[in-house]
């Protein structure tokens, strides 16, 4: 994008209509993320 440019709802429908992509909205949402613990395990010679 160059600087000074903005982008619009039609820009951005008209670049994703030339493509294998689809334009739907540019509502924002908020998600609730559930929190999640990870443990990596690794077996070897240490």
């Amino acid at each position: 994008m160059k600087d000074g440019e903005k982008l619009t709802e039609q820009g951005l429908k008209d670049a994703f209509s030339k493509g294998p992509v689809s334009f739907v909205s540019l509502e924002e949402t908020e998600q609730a993320v559930a929190e999640a613990a990870y443990m990596l395990k690794v077996k070897g010679a240490t």
